[in-house]
């Protein structure tokens, strides 16, 4: 028993120093020259950091110790600060943490005394900060370590442990810091403004200096490795880095303190791109709820919360303030500044929106008994506005035009690729002016009171929705009621569980009012709408712009969405009579034929907004204008598909949307429309859908004792010149062939192969990649590797080195061809790939269709037959994918996938088999006690996956025959 507990613990010496080496090796294999020049600026200033950093904790120790938990949040910053400064008082911190049930009130007391005296916390971190700096210019892939503090204590000693002590403080670094202190922003904002004028000066510039080279070395390379996998990314790609590359320097000292108290666990490179977004505010806010839509789903939802908190009315949260006080002093505002308490120091927006920013002020007595509330929030408008959307429109434009210039001279794309993404910047091009346009229509802020009151008007009795009372309202700013609840892209953290049925809650209302109450908001973006948990209740805030239509309108849209739904050109040109401004400009010869093409173009387009987009584009190409609250309604209604989904992926908006439409309507349209025209759509845009969504995993999952098995066997396989495999753990909000679904809330493809060649010249070598989840994201979000999707992958390199060993040619045209785009491969290449592929898939059904056959696994034995099936379906469909391609390349010769066009016959085909899947698969996921662990041990899972690769297998007993 002894030796045994010897054995593991030397096993787990072992493995830990394994892991440690690993990490160095790749931070030494890492290129930080560009953190010097930043880690001597920083040096240079550490005076003033250190004061800054003094305020903070200050701030923080002198918080009233409301319950245990602030208690011992404050012991831990104690501890943190005391690692920082003083290394060789652990043990004492480690008996006073013994002690800290019964001794509550003195750490408080201690932790007070120590942190508040701000001259000697300075004089203390001082010259810790410059001994930091002085390492990082020594060794600057030290830096790479700041998010591994074990690490740091375990390989650097004291300087480690020292720094460790501060990234244990900052919530983007440490996951228990955003728990501790949830409210450091505000904190640290506070620290900022305790500084003199010109201190804040120099924070600014190091802040500016900070984040323009991590954006430059970090976020832009990560960002165009991320969009590299679809060609729309040569579009996407440098819009956003232009955009970001706008950001005023004022603005980077509020976008770097966002980051750092971003949570750990929330923390990727889309959300630091839409925290540069949110700080330029104004169009670029707009425009990134559009490219959103084309983005990988984890970088897609962080833009969408752009919105959400958007900048101030200046960068400078200090300028922002002086000129809010400065409005309120005037006279026109008198009667409000006897009721307002208004803080000393500088106070940060509670919210923003692209036009102005919108301030929470408390009311002393008087004004709590005359208005019926705590607070009022102010509404301010920014001045200069139509000036500075001017700027921003001229900017992107500049951008898109960039883009359209630099496809044009691209001689790497197909001419059906490039005419696609040319029609794409046609149409961010096209919503930059409609935003433009519209911005302009929000300026007079009485508006918006006036569209508050037609809503409350429509809405009568009914208590569903609430709209915010507005106490008196001015062109440039408003005073108004605060609204109880959050915003819903905050409050789905905390109701994971409920999020669909706040998602159906949003749908349900927002249609309501649309098609039954004739009122409609045409910007119904998440930052816009706000969820009370406790009431159940859902609000609708910043109403510009809003509108009221008529029933033939209400009606006539309707109409308008079936002739779209069904493509039936004829039908959408008779609808159109009735919905545009100018009917006369219908009278063309060409706008039939257009609509024709467009509703061809597009059919089985998976994205509803683009969609919207190219739509009203082919009308303005033809001088239509739609009237202005159809547009809003179009807008609307994609804006609330895109809000509802980033809640939750399994909403039910389009049922919630077919109730407006009655069945008579519906048979009647068909009718006139003709049933195989109609056929022909739904076939085509079913087809389309199914070939966007991704075959996600099912079945029973790994843990990390099987993925460290497999990894350490890799490595055995390396060793011995078998073939190279590496397991990377990454994050899956910036690799998006790790597949999420639209909310972001569950992993659909667990694991991803991809070949890297490392060198092409005789003797030629790759390295076989198999992404995975890293060790401290799948614990963060609880989600699971899935046992298909890793056999799959090793299934599919032990076929490609049985290829190796046989056809050298074919092996070297499959490597060279497995990573490029789908749309730049022949139909040869593919049909290479499916042969893989189809292999591969046969090697996983026979190891891996009878693991349920155990006794001890109690599923009944249609399960074990749904599994068995469920494998040759997904045989089946490879198969006819294959086959199908076989004969293409028969016909057409090997031309490029892009250019084929699929036969009803094989669209049917490939349905029916998607449909059988999703059964099974369904039926399988109602199996909540079964079908989930792995049923095998860690020693019979390698036996089966490297049953070809490696030679060290056993004996398998008759259940795996």
């Amino acid at each position: 028993m002894q030796s045994e507990r010897s054995r593991k613990k030397r096993q787990a010496l072992e493995k830990k120093k394994r892991n440690y080496k690993e990490s160095l090796e790749k931070v030494a294999a890492l290129d930080y020259r560009w953190v010097v020049p930043l880690a001597k600026n920083i040096r240079m200033k550490s005076q003033i950091l250190a004061k800054f950093i003094s305020f903070v904790f200050s701030d923080i120790a002198t918080t009233p110790l409301l319950n245990k938990k602030t208690s011992v949040n404050r012991f831990a910053l104690m501890r943190g600060l005391t690692r920082i400064l003083f290394p060789q008082s652990e043990t004492i911190l480690t008996k006073i943490e013994r002690s800290i049930q019964t001794l509550q009130e003195s750490v408080g007391e201690i932790s007070s005394e120590i942190l508040t005296d701000t001259e000697v916390t300075q004089e203390l971190l001082a010259p810790f900060i410059e001994m930091v700096c002085t390492a990082v210019e020594a060794n600057p892939q030290l830096i790479a370590l700041f998010g591994q503090p074990q690490i740091l204590e375990d390989a650097f000693g004291p300087l480690g442990e020292r720094i460790s002590g501060i990234v244990s403080l900052i919530p983007a670094l440490s996951t228990q810091a955003a728990e501790r202190f949830p409210d450091l922003k505000e904190t640290f904002f506070h620290a900022l403004f305790s500084l003199n004028k010109e201190e804040r000066n120099h924070i600014y510039i190091l802040a500016e200096n900070i984040l323009g080279e991590v954006y430059k070395e970090k976020v832009f390379p990560l960002l165009k490795r991320t969009l590299s996998s679809d060609p729309r990314g040569k579009v996407l790609a440098p819009i956003l880095s232009g955009a970001i590359e706008a950001i005023p320097g004022e603005s980077c000292i509020n976008a770097l303190l966002s980051i750092a108290c971003t949570p750990h666990n929330e923390i990727s490179n889309g959300r630091v791109i839409a925290i540069a977004i949110q700080e330029i505010g104004g169009l670029y806010v707009k425009i990134s709820q559009v490219i959103s839509e084309l983005c990988p789903p984890s970088l897609a939802r962080e833009l969408r919360t752009t919105q959400d908190d958007a900048g101030g009315i200046f960068p400078s949260i200090e300028k922002s303030w002086d000129y809010f006080t400065e409005t309120l002093n005037r006279e026109e505002y008198a009667f409000w500044q006897p009721y307002l308490i208004l803080p000393k120091n500088p106070m940060r927006h509670f919210a923003s929106a692209s036009v102005g920013s919108l301030y929470n002020i408390q009311l002393n007595a008087d004004g709590k008994e005359l208005f019926g509330v705590d607070n009022v929030l102010i509404k301010i408008q920014r001045p200069k506005l139509r000036e500075l959307f001017l700027i921003q429109s001229e900017h992107i434009l500049k951008l898109t035009d960039d883009a359209h210039k630099a496809l044009i001279e691209d001689i790497s794309l197909t001419k059906s690729i490039r005419s696609e993404l040319l029609g794409l910047v046609s149409t961010l091009r096209r919503a930059v002016l409609n935003y433009h346009k519209q911005s302009q229509e929000e300026l007079n802020f009485i508006l918006e009171e006036k569209n508050a009151d037609k809503v409350r008007f429509a809405l009568g009795e009914n208590n569903s929705i609430q709209v915010p009372r507005f106490f008196q309202s001015y062109p440039t700013i408003v005073f108004m009621e605060k609204m109880n609840g959050i915003k819903v892209t905050k409050i789905i953290q905390t109701k994971y569980l409920a999020r669909r049925e706040i998602a159906d809650t949003i749908a349900k209302e927002y249609i309501d009012l649309v098609f039954n109450k004739g009122v409609v908001w045409a910007d119904p973006h998440p930052g816009n709408i706000l969820y009370d948990d406790l009431s159940h209740q859902v609000s609708m805030i910043d109403l510009n712009p809003c509108f009221v239509w008529d029933v033939k309108t209400r009606e006539e849209f309707k109409h308008l969405i079936y002739r779209l739904l069904l493509r039936d050109a004829a039908g959408v040109y008779r609808t159109l009579y009735h919905l545009v401004d100018n009917p006369e400009s219908l009278h063309s010869n060409t706008i039939l034929d257009d609509l024709g093409h467009f509703l061809n173009l597009s059919m089985g387009s998976a994205s509803l907004t683009r969609f919207v987009g190219e739509f009203i584009k082919t009308l303005s190409e033809n001088q239509i204008d739609l009237k202005v609250e159809v547009q809003a309604a179009l807008r609307g209604l994609s804006q609330i598909a895109l809000t509802t989904a980033s809640i939750s992926a399994r909403n039910n908006f389009g049922r919630i949307l077919r109730k407006q439409f009655t069945l008579k309507e519906l048979v009647g349209t068909v009718w006139n429309v003709g049933i195989i025209r109609v056929s022909k759509v739904i076939l085509s845009t079913l087809f389309e859908f199914t070939r966007q969504m991704p075959e996600y995993d099912i079945g029973p999952v790994l843990d990390e004792r099987d993925i460290s098995m497999l990894s350490s066997r890799t490595y055995e396989l390396a060793q011995a010149n078998v073939c190279h495999i590496l397991f990377k753990r990454v994050s899956p909000e910036d690799h998006p062939n790790l597949k999420m679904s639209q909310d972001g809330q569950m992993l659909l493809i667990t694991s991803d192969l991809y070949i890297e060649i490392i060198e092409k010249v005789r003797p030629a070598s790759v390295r076989y990649v198999i992404e995975v989840p890293s060790r401290k994201w799948l614990k963060e979000r609880q989600e699971f590797v899935k046992l298909a999707s890793i056999a799959r992958s090793f299934c599919t390199i032990e076929c490609l080195e049985q290829l190796r060993r046989n056809s050298l040619d074919d092996y070297w045209r499959i490597v060279e061809a497995w990573s490029k785009d789908p749309f730049l491969k022949t139909v040869e290449e593919t049909q290479l790939i499916g042969e893989v592929r189809i292999a591969a898939r046969n090697l996983y059904s026979l190891r891996f269709a009878n693991i349920w056959e155990s006794i001890f696994s109690g599923l009944p034995y249609s399960a074990k037959i749904f599994w068995r099936f469920l494998m040759r379906v997904e045989f089946w469909k490879e198969s006819s994918k294959q086959n199908y391609l076989v004969s293409q390349k028969k016909k057409f010769g090997d031309t490029l996938l892009t250019n084929l066009a699929y036969s009803s016959f094989f669209r049917i085909k490939i349905l029916i088999l998607e449909a059988i899947l999703w059964y099974l698969r369904k039926k399988m996921s109602h199996l909540k006690f079964s079908m989930h662990l792995l049923p095998m041990s860690t020693q019979e899972l390698e036996n089966l996956i490297l049953f070809g690769l490696s030679r060290n297998f056993t004996e398998y007993k008759s259940k795996f025959k």
